[in-house]
């Protein structure tokens, strides 16, 4: 996967759950870490570019299944609630990872750059954290449990369910009761691409493919 096809898709990934904000503000803070997505793939394109990529091709004109981003984006967010557990979660991976890649890449043009994208998406993973604070006490009085447990002996959280395993990606719905798979099965859900795959890149390339046909009708 590349950070520039992350970012890029994560916009089109948030604005789907965006719209289901259940207020002006809360409407206001999804917008601001879709923008900040924007610019953080503009970097990266651009660092691309600087290297000599051709990235209007690879932006607007490659097929979908060739795009290099976790497969999580793929999986549509119905809800605002699944935008700020995709904050809590997705943008902590995104962040554990560019600060390694900060506190270690020789390439000065992305370490000056990871500063700024180091700040905001701190503040993505934090929004989804306290907003993932204010449902867990709601979580426990509705009784819901958890399928793990905290091993006092080794100090570690253990899974309690089959891991990893199957999912259905119309219903959202891990298969627990059919056991594990392996780890190979796992890449190849991966590897094809989740169902919105191609919706999500459209939406990208949408804008681009409208202005060529208006600039050949000119």
């Amino acid at each position: 996967m590349t950070p520039a096809d992350t970012e890029l898709i994560s916009a089109p990934a948030y604005w789907h759950a965006a719209r289901h904000a259940p207020n002006i503000n809360s409407f206001g803070s999804a917008i601001a870490i879709i923008q900040d997505e924007l610019g953080h793939a503009h970097i990266a394109y651009r660092l691309l570019r600087d290297l000599g990529v051709d990235t209007e091709e690879l932006v607007y004109q490659r097929d979908p299944v060739k795009w290099k981003y976790p497969y999580a984006f793929d999986v549509p967010l119905d809800s605002f609630y699944e935008l700020i557990i995709a904050n809590a979660f997705y943008d902590r991976a995104g962040y554990t990872l560019l600060g390694d890649v900060a506190a270690n890449t020789t390439f000065g043009p992305w370490k000056r750059a990871l500063v700024k994208v180091d700040k905001e998406e701190t503040f993505h993973l934090r929004h989804g954290e306290q907003w993932m604070r204010k449902l867990a006490p709601l979580c426990q009085e509705l009784g819901f449990r958890v399928p793990a447990h905290h091993d006092e002996a080794s100090q570690r959280w253990v899974v309690d369910c089959a891991f990893p395993s199957a999912f259905d990606e119309r219903r959202k719905r891990w298969l627990l009761e059919e056991g594990a798979i392996t780890w190979d099965d796992v890449m190849v859900r991966w590897k094809k691409r989740g169902p919105s795959n191609a919706e999500f890149v459209a939406h990208v390339q949408r804008g681009n493919r409208g202005l060529a046909k208006l600039l050949e009708v000119a």
